[in-house]
């Protein structure tokens, strides 16, 4: 039996201030460097406001976990939020 290899798709867009990220597939040890990148690079550009939606998320490990956490840490740093979203909120 083969290994299926699982993608990790990541989108963002500015709505009304506020940067949405659009995260698809699974959060693991293999992707989350992925999405840590995203949002190291979304703070190092001044986004302090933002909001990961994990609707289309099937899986999310310890490590991605880690990753949402250290991305809290960081806009938190600037007096910013970041919100976790598992369902659809008009974003």
């Amino acid at each position: 039996m083969a290994l299926e290899e699982v993608d990790l798709k990541l989108g963002h867009y500015d709505k009304d201030g506020i940067e949405v990220i659009d995260v698809q597939g699974e959060i693991d040890i293999y992707t989350a460097p992925r999405l840590r990148e995203l949002l190291i690079d979304l703070v190092s550009k001044g986004n302090y406001q933002l909001v990961v939606n994990l609707e289309k998320v099937g899986f999310l490990d310890s490590t991605g976990l880690g990753v949402l956490v250290g991305g809290l840490r960081r806009v938190r740093a600037h007096d910013g939020s970041l919100i976790w979203s598992a369902r659809s909120s008009g974003y």
